[in-house]
């Protein structure tokens, strides 16, 4: 069988290269698709940090007879709900060379489902939040200026941290590229004199129902220590902003998916009436249906996966010496294991898909009819 077929793939090259072509074609637009819908997702949390229908903005006012360890105190009853970022700090100086930069001290008791993107290293751990070393995570703008890597040690006004990761995008500028986060305990401890504002903003990260339904609870403790507490929801166009983006590109990618399965369906059937004649000569040899069927199908699939290592191929190559270009032109098409899962699920199935019904169709066909 394996000699036939190769026989009929070289006296049919055309037909076969065609096949293969469509393959190609279609998973290089399902890769490129797939690539773009993770993109448009990855960007649409960036430009919100995350899901806007989970966070909330709280706002805390201190009156004069208040101490920062009252604030402290509150802090340490928000982050009950999620992790918390205190977005309205000063900036502050790094290393000797004078350059100041936003400083976001953070604190959390269990992991978000979503953080700010790291580049290199890793994003803080619950045991970071508690342990006695010093540790950070820069935007990679600052990185890129000091000449600074992870696990390197770096000055924050005169506090000497340990960099456990570098945040940011490699493909697009983002919020955080200067930017330092920071645990609180370790910035409150060693720079209390940056705890001196009247007024504070904090990014609740989680939690967001939970918090506003035990919030009268935590507005009286804020009343005994002579703190003023608000919340602000995310203005609703942002929410809508993130929705929207997601759904616009599920949308796209189902259309391509689509497209790209109508597509080989019709090569499909192209293949399969081209072999009229062969099926024939199998059924009057003795051959039942089902062991044409398999063999087709079987046929099908393996033209699916030349066309697919080749899409992804040629994406290796064009990323390799295309890469910088695409990124300036605002196109991200990275193979990741994703990419190639898909291109392997999609010419599976719809190989196999668009072959049986095909297939079933022309095994209806009776020797003498098919010879003639």
């Amino acid at each position: 069988m394996k000699e036939y077929i190769l026989r009929q793939w070289k006296s049919k090259s055309l037909t076969v290269f065609l096949m293969i072509l469509g393959f190609l074609v279609g998973n290089i637009v399902l890769s490129v698709g797939t690539s773009i819908t993770i993109e448009t997702i990855k960007q649409a949390y960036d430009n919100n940090s995350g899901n806007p229908n989970n966070q909330l903005e709280i706002q805390i006012n201190m009156k004069e007879n208040s101490s920062m360890e009252n604030f402290i105190f509150i802090a340490d009853e928000l982050v009950r709900y999620g992790e918390i970022q205190i977005v309205s700090m000063e900036n502050i100086k790094i290393d000797d060379n004078g350059k100041s930069c936003q400083i976001i001290p953070i604190n959390f008791l269990k992991s978000e489902d979503w953080h700010i993107p790291i580049i290199r290293g890793n994003y803080f751990t619950e045991g970071h939040m508690t342990d006695d070393e010093k540790q950070i995570v820069i935007g990679k703008d600052i990185a890129e200026e000091i000449k600074a890597g992870v696990d390197d040690y770096i000055e924050v006004n005169n506090m000497r941290c340990r960099i456990i990761g570098i945040c940011g995008r490699d493909n697009r500028e983002t919020q955080w590229d200067d930017v330092i986060y920071i645990p609180i305990k370790d910035f409150y401890n060693e720079n209390k004199e940056y705890f001196s504002l009247n007024n504070y903003f904090i990014l609740l990260k989680s939690g967001k129902d939970k918090l506003i339904e035990n919030f009268d609870k935590i507005t009286d403790i804020c009343k005994q220590r002579n703190i003023e507490i608000n919340y602000m929801n995310l203005e609703e166009r942002e929410n809508e902003s993130f929705s929207n983006s997601i759904v616009m590109t599920a949308i796209a990618s189902a259309l391509v998916f689509t497209i790209a399965i109508i597509n080989i369906t019709n090569l499909m059937v192209y293949w399969m009436l081209d072999r009229k004649k062969d099926i024939a000569v199998f059924k009057a040899l003795g051959a039942d249906n089902d062991y044409i069927i398999r063999n087709l199908v079987k046929e099908i699939i393996c033209m699916g996966m030349i066309g697919a290592a080749a899409a992804i191929f040629i994406q290796e190559l064009v990323i390799k010496f295309a890469d910088e270009f695409l990124i300036r032109n605002g196109v991200y098409c990275q193979i990741t294991y994703i990419n190639i899962i898909v291109a392997i699920a999609v010419t599976i199935i719809c190989g196999m898909l668009a072959a049986i019904i095909p297939a079933r169709q022309v095994t209806r066909i009776q020797p003498a009819e098919g010879m003639r």
